[in-house]
């Protein structure tokens, strides 16, 4: 698959604990990337992160203010060889409308390495 689509990639989730009234519900989607993307990569990795925080377990949602953050790259290794990269990061944000959860956290990983986060991540 497209290494810019969130689908191909492993992703990790944690929920964002409540109370979280009056909080909007908020989700964030932050990606690895392998390379700095180029314009239409971009715009297809934005429309990727747009779908992904709208999916929902309750079926597809509406998602408002929907922003891209600029964030700096991540700087990732395996330790055992010793070998790194600094992969280009791409963030977006969303409020998802009448969600039943106080918001989500995701890390998807489209680089060469990827973290293995624990469940509490």
């Amino acid at each position: 698959g497209n290494s810019l689509g969130l689908g191909a990639c492993p992703c990790f989730r944690r929920m964002v604990q409540g109370p979280c009234l009056p909080k909007p519900h908020t989700v964030s989607v932050r990606v690895s990337l392998a390379r700095e993307p180029t314009a239409e990569e971009q715009q297809l990795l934005s429309s990727s992160a747009r779908s992904h925080i709208a999916r929902h377990d309750a079926g597809p949602q509406q998602v408002t203010e929907f922003r891209a953050v600029n964030s700096p790259p991540l700087l990732l290794g395996e330790w055992l060889s010793g070998d790194s990269e600094l992969a280009p990061l791409a963030e977006y944000e969303g409020v998802v409308v009448g969600a039943t959860e106080c918001g989500r956290q995701e890390f998807c990983f489209c680089s060469k390495f990827s973290c293995l986060l624990s469940n509490a991540w």
